[in-house]
């Protein structure tokens, strides 16, 4: 013992535990508090409720953990509960006690505590300078990886322009979505308060595999630049998740396990009953097998919509914008609308023969299962099938895939646009095909236009299509929007549109003039435009020439 010795007693007997117990109050010396005395409860965004165990008094401490101890509030003379008050939101706190005795003890350990945020929303922002809570834009989190450790169900993430990506260096790891119905939405310039002041246009987050930033433009199944890049970039794996308004770009899916090799933008579990993803465009993804972009097993009853998105320039040996099948006995419903595809492009792999569906490939695949898919006002142009598979040739490679293997298979087509797709010789490459499935049993097509004439489409089933050109603005720099005299304007089926859809991929209302153009680009007025919106009150109504308007 080295430290001081005060008052000694001595006793020639055995002392009972009472007295050893008042021995500890002679002179009324006491010693430093044990952490284990305090608990904090009841912990709101801006107090908690700090409890002490036994009857002694005590002086109180507690600071931010991020700030020094001698910032500490002391509260004197606390016994029992003491409520703190005017905290800061989800921020860390560090308590401690004290006691007043002969003389004054050290502070004890200290416990932490961390106050609630609101519940409903996160904020992302990688220049965010203030707390990073999370809980506004002022305080937002720098990083998307931290807000999806910490989000809850039914919550949404917003997330302000810029490049985010899941790791520094590490290839295995992505942005994990876990949580059940959380939705994700990408565009913003952090200030905004709604949702509809959002520009994902002119504000882009992008969330990029290419974690070292050394990428060439190379876009190849073997390239040194690309080998430090994430495997996959989004892996979903709670229920009913909305991914909003992002680029998805860079994946490099060439690892040695399967989820390594599909889904490079995005890997859906295939127990995720619903995904959704609006308003991206997912780009300059590679995969090794299929799914550069989006790949989504359904090995669960459920639902992948794909509203408003931009896949373009993807890689992989088949299905390699959208790889989405059935497992046995279970139905997928799926709705890809309002979507551009160009430059995607499906091909061998060295000696490791592809196949084709460079835009997408559906299938019934299980037994007793079912696929339901509909194609709604999408483009596809520009797209590549090279794959030489034996199974395969140039009357079953395709754009899209729509087959089944041992389920059902029930497609609708409308309103879409086929046109300078290609194959092996700059051939024009057939728009629908079944791969080596067979084609689906229910093929449908509406409204749409085909150089081909949909020629794998039993003619029954091809109702008001076209073959003429649609006439591109200019495909060379990839404006598909429509010139004038184009065939495809105010031609569309406007009743197959879902609600949710008001503008197409460039900003424009989807519908102008009443009608929906065929296409993912609505084309508006020459010259100078002008809108007139009006509202009926009461009973009134509007006429246009005599014609009452709706």
């Amino acid at each position: 013992y080295t430290d001081n010795i005060d008052d000694i007693y001595a006793y020639n007997r055995v002392l009972t535990q009472v007295e050893i117990e008042q021995i500890k109050d002679i002179g009324n010396y006491c010693f430093k508090p044990d952490s284990n005395l305090i608990s904090a409860s009841n912990i709101t965004q801006t107090s908690a409720d700090i409890t002490l165990t036994g009857t002694d008094t005590y002086d109180l401490a507690y600071h931010k953990s991020s700030e020094p101890f001698s910032s500490a509030v002391i509260i004197p003379s606390v016994s029992t509960t003491t409520n703190l008050t005017g905290l800061d939101v989800f921020t860390d706190y560090n308590v401690y006690l004290r006691e007043q005795c002969t003389v004054t003890t050290d502070w004890s350990d200290s416990i932490l505590f961390k106050t609630g945020r609101p519940i409903g929303r996160l904020y992302v922002n990688t220049t965010a300078t203030g707390l990073n809570s999370g809980v506004d834009w002022a305080n937002a989190l720098n990083s998307l990886t931290d807000a999806l450790a910490i989000v809850e169900a039914n919550e949404e993430i917003w997330v302000a322009q810029g490049t985010y990506k899941p790791d520094v260096t590490d290839r295995d790891i992505s942005f994990n979505i876990a949580q059940d119905d959380i939705k994700i939405y990408g565009g913003f310039n952090a200030t905004e308060t709604d949702l509809s002041g959002r520009d994902f246009i002119n504000n882009p987050t992008i969330l990029s595999g290419d974690l070292q930033g050394n990428d060439d433009s190379t876009i190849e199944f073997v390239n040194s630049t690309r080998d430090d890049n994430s495997y996959n970039i989004v892996v979903v794996t709670g229920n009913n998740t909305l991914i909003d308004g992002f680029t998805v770009s860079d994946a490099h899916a060439n690892g040695s396990a399967s989820v390594q090799q599909s889904g490079g933008a995005i890997f859906k579990g295939s127990t995720v009953a619903n995904l959704s993803v609006y308003n991206c465009t997912i780009n300059n993804n590679v995969a090794t097998t299929a799914g550069a972009g989006i790949k989504a097993e359904q090995n669960i009853n459920g639902t992948l919509k794909v509203y408003s998105n931009i896949f373009k320039n993807n890689l992989a040996r088949y299905a390699t914008a959208i790889y989405s099948y059935t497992s046995n006995n279970f139905t997928a419903n799926v709705s890809v609308v309002n979507s551009i595809f160009y430059d995607n492009v499906a091909k061998n792999n060295g000696s490791t023969l592809g196949y084709a569906g460079s835009a997408g490939w559906y299938r019934a695949l299980g037994s007793s299962s079912t696929m339901n898919c509909k194609l709604v006002n999408n483009t596809y142009s520009g797209n590549v099938d090279l794959g030489t598979a034996s199974s395969i040739n140039n009357f079953t490679r395709a754009t899209i895939g729509m087959g089944y293997t041992n389920g059902t298979f029930n497609g609708e087509v409308s309103n879409c646009i086929f046109w300078g797709n290609t194959t092996a010789g700059g051939v024009t490459s057939r728009s629908i095909a079944q791969m080596h499935d067979n084609l689906g049993q229910n093929i449908t097509v509406d409204y749409s236009i085909d150089e081909n004439n949909f020629a794998s489409i039993p003619p029954a089933n091809v109702t008001n299509s076209l073959s003429s050109d649609p006439l591109f603005t200019n495909v060379g720099s990839q404006d598909f929007s429509l010139q004038t005299g184009s065939p495809a304007i105010d031609s569309g089926d406007t009743t197959v549109m879902p609600f949710e859809i008001s503008f197409d991929t460039s900003g424009n209302p989807r519908v102008y003039n009443s009608v929906l153009d065929r296409g993912a680009l609505e084309t508006s007025c020459a010259g100078t435009c002008y809108q007139l919106t009006i509202n009926v009150v009461g009973t009134g109504f509007v006429e246009n020439n005599g014609t009452a308007l709706t």
